[in-house]
């Protein structure tokens, strides 16, 4: 019996439980061939309503088989991008509280796709990031397929389910690209993980596609970029490298000029983590012009994030401060992390300026999206920041409150090079408590991962000068602040 068959009972049983007892109208087969007709006759002169349809049930079924029709299409086609569109501004309309089976959330991904999908093939970069966008805000609601995708990817740990995994074709597989990028900062580890299942299973999968599309390299491209992303976060820098280069030759064969971009993007991230801020400061402006004659309207804003990131880094305070305010108002209806990331750089600085209340109001409105979001690493990184606040001002006993929340998120996400920073800093605000004991516990907790690491020499020298001073029971502070200043740039 296949290994699938259990989840699947399971799902079935689901399914009959919710619906018994309820009567579930489906129009006979000749009614829904005449009005899919008479569907595609609308879209093609004035479109959709629901209104036009008898009854909900009808709009999902018709609907439904339209998608069907138009997934089928094998060549770029303005013809498909328009009835996809109009599919897609139908469903919208509907009532989302009426979705118990969420057929809403699986058509709005489907047409959502196709529009991609027809956008992208016509050379249309703006619109498809824009169509992008939408399927994956309706991707990420509850449905059947979606949930279908993802027990398949965590069945595939345990090499369960393999040759059926990708079943969906290029759908499917655009569905779990979706899920890895929101991953990446939501669990870095775990979607590095499930990143490279994908990688795997798409190269084992589009051998066996027919792609007229030459989608099998740009899927491809995508999961190595995955992993690349979720590799830097975790702080596997080289590691990120060679993903992105791998990312980088499955685009070139099929010269996509837009997913470059987004890629040479994801490398300059890695520049940052590298700290090579000069080398950053002379790409990014130029990156996100060219990110804007693509469309690329979002990822420019990062690349002038990156800018203003690196300016900070490099003291060059005051022009630091005047591109975030700018880019704080250019994200002012923007909910996504890049707002977050904004307001918690800005914040930085003013701490810095020591204007405390600014930073304060700064790091509130940061706290609420990233709550409201769910993006844990990020929120550790905003808990550290406020640390920092309260150690300035001399409220260390809260300041060592803040980076314990932040040392406990980033343990659980595995985020090991930023968690062995927050322990170094820790351990300095504890010392400046005359709790040494507490500081050599979380110095001795940090060794191991910054030994492991890739570090200059004068770190080395510094962890030296560490292990002594803890067998010796006499912290040697200025080896401390060494250490904190080379491990900074890797966090």
């Amino acid at each position: 019996m296949s290994s699938k068959l259990p989840s699947t009972a399971a799902l079935l049983r689901t399914w009959v439980s919710a619906s018994r007892h309820r009567g579930v109208p489906v129009p006979s087969s000749s009614v829904i061939e005449r009005r899919l007709f008479e569907a595609l006759a609308a879209v093609r002169t004035a479109g959709i309503k629901p209104e036009d349809f008898a009854s909900r049930e009808e709009v999902l079924s018709v609907l439904s088989l339209l998608s069907v029709q138009l997934a089928q299409a094998r060549e770029p086609s303005e013809r498909v991008l328009g009835e996809a569109a109009a599919g897609f501004k139908c469903i919208l309309t509907l009532d989302e509280s009426s979705d118990e089976f969420n057929e809403r959330a699986e058509l709005l991904a489907r047409f959502g796709f196709i529009c991609w999908r027809h956008s992208r093939l016509l050379g249309r970069s703006a619109e498809a990031e824009e169509w992008l966008e939408k399927y994956e805000i309706a991707f990420a609601l509850p449905s059947v397929s979606r949930e279908c995708l993802l027990l398949r990817l965590e069945e595939s740990g345990a090499n369960a389910g393999k040759e059926d995994l990708l079943d969906a074709g290029p759908e499917g597989a655009f569905g779990l690209l979706a899920y890895l990028r929101q991953c990446i900062d939501l669990s870095p580890s775990l979607a590095r993980e499930r990143a490279l299942a994908v990688y795997r299973l798409l190269e084992y999968q589009t051998r066996k596609w027919e792609d007229p599309l030459s989608e099998a390299a740009y899927f491809l491209g995508e999961a190595a970029r995955a992993i690349g992303g979720a590799s830097r976060v975790l702080g596997r820098c080289r590691e990120a490298a060679e993903w992105f280069a791998t990312s980088k030759q499955h685009f070139l064969a099929i010269q996509d000029e837009a997913a470059l971009a987004n890629l040479a993007y994801s490398e300059l991230t890695l520049q940052v983590e590298r700290r090579s801020y000069e080398c950053v400061l002379a790409r990014a402006r130029v990156l996100a012009a060219q990110c804007l004659r693509h469309g690329l309207t979002r990822v420019a804003m990062k690349c002038e994030f990156v800018n203003a990131f690196a300016l900070k880094e490099v003291r060059r305070i005051s022009e630091a401060a005047s591109h975030l305010e700018a880019l704080r108002e250019k994200t002012k209806r923007l909910d996504h992390p890049l707002r977050a990331f904004v307001l918690v750089t800005l914040a930085e600085i003013r701490v810095s300026e020591g204007r405390y209340p600014a930073a304060e109001v700064l790091l509130r409105e940061a706290d609420e999206t990233l709550r409201r979001l769910n993006y844990p690493v990020v929120l550790a990184h905003v808990r550290g920041v406020i640390a920092e606040a309260f150690r300035d001002q001399g409220r260390l006993r809260d300041a060592a409150t803040h980076y314990r929340e932040a040392i406990e998120i980033y343990a659980s996400e595995g985020v090991f090079g930023k968690l062995a920073y927050t322990r170094v800093v820790l351990a300095e605000t504890l010392i400046a408590m005359g709790q040494h004991e507490e500081a050599e516990l979380e110095i001795l907790a940090a060794l191991p991962t910054i030994e492991a690491e890739q570090m200059k020499p004068e770190a080395g020298a510094a962890v030296t000068l560490l292990r002594e001073s803890i067998r010796r029971r006499k912290m040697d502070r200025n080896a401390l602040r060494e250490l904190r200043e080379q491990l900074r740039g890797r966090a």
